[in-house]
């Protein structure tokens, strides 16, 4: 058998083995570490091996020989079951981290199709095999009525821990094989299951090694099926703070970080209105957001014209400086940072202004200024940015009352003026905005006490939060990883949590 290949049985005796594909370097040593889990499966019709890298997280598949193709039939090694990490929790689905299999799965990686808690999305999004992956929320593959593994109807039509009734086809293609499938001549017994890395319907290799053509194919983004917001909202919490907010930024479950006027420092409270901590930046801080690949928060501070960058240690750094005054602030899948700059302080725009999008690479290099296309300016005044899952950044410009989203080469791909004529009592107003795990777009509409909801590609759906939920003047709004709506009306000293019902 090749050298470079390993056994089930090799990994198990012998932890200390080095791992032949994962050539990862280990912080505090120079050799290769050992790999884990090595299983047989099925790739396009060939037995290949499936190797997890302890450190990069990556599923690599080595192809194995023709001369041990025989000997690979007689061991049969065992195959691990396809596993789901689910469990019922009061009635309700609960996902589980399919890396560490301890915390609550939050997000899903598009390319890997794993679940991930955010400690393990921040590993996920620094390795080099998988930086450039992208991040988006979690569907429930199981429809609301499933009925827990221990009862009478799951009792015996389970298969690996899921009911029959309830996969999905694609699921049932994965487990069960496809009576379409160019596999369909091979015998029932030697069919083995396939890890659900590999459910993909153009499997390539990840992470190291080579792929299995030499063709080159870009991630193609598929806007993801979700089932949305839902109709009702509930007010749960009010709570005041010592000055009016100026930006609502997410941290982890249902906790946010909040920056206020004629405040130096930037405050994190849970949506019960309880305040964790505080970090003080020693600039007053228009917005903020942060890099989930590194858990750094990089604020922008509209008086001193600096952007500034903290750590998770609450270390501070100036990021860059600048001429013109930063407010809202951006940070795409690729580490660069979008600043909306202005001239004006005071929200004026003049003819000679040239208020526009500076990118910056991720050691605070100047990339890009976005201000033109081929029908002339582009923005007048852009306060408030947000990236979205698919790469857009979305961009509120309260001059010419418009939503503009622009897609990752800086193309405006379409103008949001609000909804046909009719819907609403007054003209859209937007301020801030935000985009949900899905990709949906929040906009605050200050003329009509509403919160709009537009879809990932900009077209408006209807009116998430209205008047009959108790808003008023919404100016900005925050969305935590719990589905709650954060919002502070105009110039209130209080926030308002919601959430859907």
């Amino acid at each position: 058998m090749d050298k470079n290949l390993i056994s089930h049985n090799t990994i198990e005796k012998n932890q200390s083995s080095k791992s032949p594909v994962c050539t990862r370097k280990s912080e505090n040593s120079r050799e290769c570490v050992p790999a884990c889990h090595c299983s047989q499966t099925y790739v396009n019709g060939l037995p290949q091996k499936l190797i997890k890298c302890p450190v990069c997280l990556t599923n690599i598949v080595v192809s194995i020989t023709q001369n041990d193709l025989k000997r690979a039939e007689m061991e049969r090694p065992d195959i691990p079951q396809l596993r789901f990490s689910r469990e019922f929790v009061n009635g309700n689905n609960l996902s589980f981290c399919n890396t560490c299999n301890g915390n609550e799965a939050e997000v899903n990686c598009i390319e890997c199709d794993q679940n991930l808690c955010f400690e393990c999305a921040r590993i996920h999004l620094k390795s080099t095999a998988t930086v450039r992956h992208h991040i988006t929320g979690i569907v429930s593959k199981l429809s609301s009525g499933a009925s827990t593994p221990n009862s009478p109807k799951n009792k015996n039509h389970l298969t690996n821990g899921v009911s029959e009734g309830n996969i999905s086809p694609r699921l049932q293609s994965l487990t069960l094989g496809s009576p379409t499938s160019p596999n369909n001549n091979r015998q029932p017994e030697r069919r083995l299951p396939r890890p659900s890395q590999l459910a993909k319907d153009n499997v390539y290799q990840r992470g190291n090694s080579p792929r299995v053509t030499n063709e080159k194919t870009k991630f193609d983004f598929k806007t993801p099926t979700v089932i949305g917001w839902k109709k009702n909202f509930s007010l749960i919490k009010k709570f005041d703070v010592e000055s009016y907010v100026l930006s609502i930024c997410p941290a982890t479950g249902d906790q946010c970080w909040i920056a206020e006027a004629m405040s130096s420092g930037i405050h994190k409270y849970n949506s019960e209105g309880e305040h964790i901590k505080s970090i003080d930046v020693f600039n007053e801080v228009r917005d903020m957001t942060i890099n989930k690949a590194t858990g750094d928060i990089y604020v922008s501070c509209f008086t001193a014209k600096v952007i500034k960058v903290v750590n998770q240690e609450g270390e501070i750094d100036i990021f860059a400086q600048m001429d013109m005054h930063p407010a809202g602030i951006g940070v795409t899948s690729y580490g660069d940072v979008v600043v909306c700059a202005v001239q004006d302080f005071r929200r004026r725009h003049k003819r000679e202004h040239r208020n526009r999008l500076l990118v910056y690479s991720r050691h605070g290099i100047l990339k890009k200024e976005i201000e033109r296309d081929q029908n002339g300016r582009i923005f007048s005044y852009p306060e408030y940015i947000d990236i979205n899952i698919n790469g857009d950044m979305c961009v509120s410009d309260i001059e010419n009352e418009c939503v503009t989203i622009l897609d990752e080469d800086a193309r405006v791909k379409c103008v949001y003026k609000g909804p046909s004529k009719g819907t609403l009592n007054q003209a859209f107003d937007p301020r801030d905005l935000k985009c949900d795990k899905d990709g949906n777009i929040i906009v605050c509409d200050i003329n009509n006490n509403a919160l709009h909801l537009l879809n990932v590609y900009g077209e408006y759906q209807r009116v998430l939060i209205s008047e009959k939920d108790e808003i008023y003047w919404p100016d900005v709004v925050g969305i935590d990883h719990r589905n709650h709506i954060w919002v502070r009306e105009l110039w209130q000293h209080s926030i308002k949590v919601y959430q859907n019902l």
